[in-house]
């Protein structure tokens, strides 16, 4: 039975600080553009709506 020995996964704290900056980048890219879709805007006019429905009463 063979045993296969793995380097280890860690990566030094300034690559791991590296690639979170990256990935919250990343997402806040995404985030930016999903913002711009009209299905969005359409989700914050139905929200809106509901709001000034709710204050209404």
């Amino acid at each position: 039975m063979n045993t296969s020995s793995k380097k280890p996964v860690f990566k030094s704290a300034d690559e791991i600080i590296r690639l979170m900056l990256e990935s919250k980048k990343q997402s806040k890219i995404e985030s930016q553009e999903f913002a711009k879709t009209q299905e969005f805007q359409d989700m914050l006019v139905r929200l809106r709506a509901m709001k000034k429905k709710k204050n209404a009463l």
